[in-house]
C-alpha cells in the first residue's frame, strides 16, 4: 500500500520565555503534523475537504469573490485558502457549533478513509539561544521516523508532502540522509514535496488539524 502524509507546522520555532513575556511568549513548542491518507482516498478527501470549507465559510468566500471582481481579478474557490488559526479560534469553537462539527467531520472522515491523523512535537528550552533551523529539522527527522515505522509494519510505501519552507534544500538533504543514511528509512520512496498550500486542499486540511495540535500541545505544556 503506498500512504500520502500531508504535513504543516504548528506552535512556533522562535524562541520561547513564557506566556508573560514581553515578547518571546508565542508557543513553548515546535512541531509538524496533519493526517495520512492511502493513495486511492486522496481524490475524494480533497473534494470533501474543498466541499466543507466552502459552505463553512461560504460568507467569507463570498466577500472574497465580491472584492476580487471589483478589483477585475481573476478568482476560483479552488485557489482560496483561510488558515486553520483564523478558523479554530476559541470565539469560533465556542459560539459556532457549526465549527465544531466540520473539525469532527473531518477527523471521522480521515478514520472512514483508513488513514490516521498524526503529529510530533517538541517542547522548547527557556532561553534566546535556539537554532529555529536546528529544531525544526530534528522535529522532520522524528517524523519520518515515526511514520516510516508505521509503514513497516505492513511493507507499505510512503509519501510526504509538506507546506513550502525556506529552507527547502536542508529539509531534502536531511531526509535523503535518512533513507540513504545508517536509519534506512526505506519505506519513504522520495523526500518529502514541498507545495504552495493555498493550491493544496489537503494541505489546507492538515493546517486546520495543526490549529488544533498547536492548542493542544500547548495546554499539555502549561495548562
Amino acid at each position: 500500500m503506498l500512504y500520502i502524509a500531508y504535513l504543516d507546522e504548528f506552535g512556533h520555532a522562535g524562541p520561547y520565555l513564557g506566556n508573560d513575556h514581553a515578547k518571546h511568549h508565542t508557543h513553548p513548542v515546535f512541531g509538524i503534523g496533519g493526517f495520512v491518507l492511502p493513495y486511492y482516498k486522496v481524490r475524494a478527501c480533497s473534494s470533501f475537504f474543498f466541499q466543507l470549507k466552502n459552505h463553512l465559510l461560504s460568507t467569507d468566500l463570498a466577500n472574497t469573490q465580491a472584492k476580487a471582481v471589483a478589483d477585475q481579478q481573476p478568482f476560483h474557490p479552488a485557489k482560496w485558502e483561510k488558515k486553520g488559526t483564523s478558523v479554530l479560534t476559541e470565539k469560533n469553537v465556542t459560539r459556532y457549533r457549526e465549527t465544531r462539527a466540520a473539525v469532527n467531520r473531518i477527523l471521522n472522515r480521515i478514520r472512514d478513509d483508513e488513514g490516521f491523523a498524526f503529529y510530533v512535537g517538541q517542547q522548547k528550552k527557556p532561553g534566546l539561544e535556539l537554532d529555529s533551523t536546528k529544531l525544526y529539522l530534528d522535529v522532520m527527522r522524528e517524523v519520518i521516523k515515526r511514520l516510516d515505522q508505521e509503514c513497516c509494519t505492513d511493507n507499505s510505501k510512503l509519501m510526504i508532502i509538506i507546506d513550502q519552507h525556506t529552507e527547502r534544500k536542508k529539509i531534502v538533504e536531511t531526509a535523503s540522509i535518512e533513507m540513504f543514511g545508517e536509519h534506512g528509512r526505506r519505506c519513504l520512496i522520495e523526500p518529502p514535496t514541498q507545495v504552495e498550500s493555498h493550491l493544496y486542499q489537503k494541505i489546507q486540511c492538515a493546517a486546520w488539524l495543526c490549529a488544533l495540535y498547536g492548542r493542544m500541545s500547548h495546554y499539555t505544556c502549561e495548562p
